[in-house]
C-alpha cells in the first residue's frame, strides 16, 4: 500500500476524530440531539453529529484534491469530484433535516431518488448487465432500463444502511467489512475514497463505542447511515460498470458483499406489509432487535451480526474464486436469504409463544 493511501486513512481519521468532538459540543443547539424513547433504548441524549463528521472529512478530502491538482491535467476526475461534493452535500443535507424534524417519508424518498439519479445521469454510471443470473445468458439492460434500475440500486442500498442503524456499531462496521470485502474479492486495490471512509468510520466507532472517555459519545445518525450506504453503492457500482479493471466486478458478488443490509430490509419490510403496515415504518423488528430479544447484549448481538456479515462475504468468495456459475452463485445466495428469513421468522414466533 502506498504512503498517498496511507495518508488518506490518516487524515479521515484525525479530521473526523477533531469534527466529532466540535460538532458534539454544538449539538444541542443544533438540535441534533437523540432521546430514548419506547422504540430507542439507549441511555442519555446522544447527539447525532456522525454523519455529518464523516461528510465534513470528505468534503475536506474532495476539496483538497480539487485543490491541489489542475483540471487541465486530471479533467477526466474534475466532473466526478464535483459530482460527488454536490451529491453527498445533498444527501447530508436532507439526512440532518430528518434527524432535526423527522421529515414524512415523501420527501426522504424523493431526496435519495433524486441524489441517485443526478450522480448515474452525470456519470452516465449505468448498470447494464446483470451476468448470466438465470443460466440462460447474460442479462443485458437496454438504455431505457439501466438508468432507473441503477437510481433503484441506488435508493435501495442507501435504505438498506439507513435501516440497519439500530445498535452501536452496526453500520459503520458493516461499511468496513464491505469496503475490505470488496478489495478481497474484486483483487482491486482501495481507492483514496475507500481509505479515507475506512479513517473515518474508524474514528466514528471509537465514538460510537465509547472505547474513550475523552471522546463524546455520537451517533450516526440518518445523514450517516444513508451517505455510508452511498460510499458503498457507488463503489459498487463503479467497479461493475466497468470503471476500473483488471478484474471488474460481477453484479452476484456484489450481492454477497452486501448481503446482510439487504437481507435485513426486504425481510424486515415483507414483515411489514404482511402485518398491513408500510414498509417504511419503525419497528423493532430487525436482525439487531431479535438477537438482543433472544438474549444477547446489545455488544453480542453486534459481534453476531457481523459474524453473519463476514461468513457471507466469504462465501461470496469463495463461489468467485471457484469460478462458481453465476446462475448458482445467484441459488446460493437466495438460498441463504431463505436460510435468514426462516431463522428470524422461528425465532420471531417462538418469543411470541413466551409472552
Amino acid at each position: 500500500m502506498n504512503g498517498d493511501l496511507i495518508t488518506a486513512a490518516l487524515l479521515g481519521f484525525a479530521a473526523t476524530l477533531g469534527f466529532l468532538v466540535v460538532l458534539a459540543k454544538g449539538a444541542s443547539s443544533l438540535g441534533l440531539i437523540d432521546s430514548p424513547n419506547e422504540r430507542k433504548q439507549h441511555i442519555g441524549a446522544v447527539p447525532l453529529v456522525g454523519g455529518l463528521a464523516i461528510f465534513l472529512t470528505l468534503l475536506l478530502k474532495a476539496t483538497l484534491w480539487l485543490s491541489t491538482h489542475q483540471a487541465v491535467d486530471y479533467p477526466q476526475f474534475v466532473t466526478p469530484a464535483i459530482t460527488f461534493i454536490v451529491c453527498i452535500t445533498l444527501l447530508t443535507v436532507s439526512g440532518v433535516l430528518d434527524d432535526r424534524f423527522n421529515l414524512p417519508v415523501l420527501p426522504r424518498v424523493l431526496s435519495e431518488i433524486f441524489v441517485a439519479g443526478v450522480f448515474t445521469a452525470t456519470l452516465g454510471l449505468n448498470i447494464t448487465s446483470l451476468g448470466n443470473l438465470l443460466g440462460t445468458g447474460n442479462v443485458q439492460l437496454p438504455p431505457g432500463v439501466a438508468f432507473p434500475f441503477t437510481v433503484i440500486v441506488f435508493f435501495g442500498v442507501i435504505n438498506a444502511f439507513n435501516m440497519l442503524d439500530g445498535i452501536d456499531g452496526q453500520v459503520a462496521a458493516v461499511t468496513l467489512l464491505s469496503l475490505v470485502g470488496m478489495t478481497v474479492i474484486t483483487g482491486i486495490g482501495p481507492s483514496h475514497l475507500t481509505m479515507v471512509v475506512l479513517g473515518a468510520t474508524l474514528a466514528f466507532l471509537l465514538s460510537n463505542l465509547g472505547v474513550s472517555q475523552h471522546i463524546p459519545k455520537t451517533f450516526l445518525g440518518d445523514a450517516g447511515s444513508k451517505l455510508l450506504g452511498f460510499i458503498v453503492v457507488l463503489s459498487l457500482v463503479r467497479i461493475s460498470a466497468g470503471r476500473q479493471a483488471p478484474s471488474g466486478l460481477e453484479p452476484v458478488s456484489a450481492l454477497f458483499i452486501i448481503a446482510l443490509p439487504l437481507y435485513d430490509m426486504v425481510y424486515v419490510s415483507v414483515r411489514r406489509m404482511a402485518r398491513g403496515r408500510s414498509p417504511f415504518s419503525a419497528d423493532r423488528g430487525h436482525l439487531h432487535h431479535l438477537l438482543q430479544q433472544v438474549g444477547l447484549s446489545p455488544r453480542r448481538a453486534l459481534l453476531a451480526a457481523l459474524i453473519l456479515h463476514s461468513f457471507i462475504i466469504l462465501l461470496g468468495y469463495a463461489l468467485n474464486a471457484a469460478q462458481v456459475a453465476t446462475a448458482t452463485q445467484f441459488g446460493v445466495f437466495l438460498a441463504s436469504f431463505g436460510l435468514y428469513c426462516l431463522m428470524c421468522q422461528q425465532n420471531w414466533w417462538h418469543l411470541g409463544r413466551r409472552q
